[in-house]
């Protein structure tokens, strides 16, 4: 049991090298059917099922950060079949530093990652470091009534941005944009 302790712990320190050096090396260390559940509900969470979808998950994961996340390995604990990763994560977006904690279990077999689970500590920090950007003064997002034809008629076409919205969505679109804007 030692010795499968210790191939898992060698294999998931091996995949965080991976992680943090070249995500492409991670491909070798799962199999075919291998099953990653991101748990959240902004944009990288979900399932990813086998190497390609995985690797998607990574590069997506880099482009969402803006190649700012660090992750740092703080210790692993494993047996023969599982293993539990425990780092510390953090992100650097429009001035602001976030941080926050992130455990990483793992299902190990022959020599492979099988699944995995990756939870963060804080899904709020999470969230606001993966946020989209806000619109700029450049392209003013505008509620447009769908009964009023060339309401943007003479408008450069980067400046045309709307949303085609019925009476009763563009009433209480409008109002809630307006409540928004006031800081409320």
């Amino acid at each position: 049991m030692e010795a499968g302790r210790d191939a898992a712990v060698e294999l998931i320190r091996r995949y965080f090298e991976a992680v943090r050096t070249d995500h492409l090396r991670t491909a070798a260390l799962y199999p075919p059917d291998a099953t990653l559940h991101y748990v959240g509900r902004h944009v990288l969470g979900g399932v990813y099922r086998g190497p390609e979808q995985i690797l998607d998950l990574f590069r997506r994961s880099r482009e969402a950060f803006r190649g700012t996340q660090r992750l740092e390995l703080h210790d692993v604990v494993a047996n023969d079949r599982h293993a539990v990763a425990l780092l510390k994560g953090s992100a650097d977006r429009d001035a602001k530093h976030f941080e926050w904690q992130r455990v990483v279990v793992f299902h190990v077999q022959d020599g492979l990652i099988r699944e995995q689970w990756v939870h963060d500590s804080d899904q709020h920090v999470i969230e606001e470091a993966l946020a989209p950007q806000r619109l700029g003064p450049s392209a003013p997002l505008e509620l447009v009534d769908h009964r009023r034809k060339g309401a943007h008629a003479g408008r450069p076409p980067h400046r045309q941005r709307h949303l085609d919205l019925g009476d009763a969505e563009a009433r209480v679109a409008s109002k809630r944009l307006r409540h928004f804007a006031r800081g409320a």
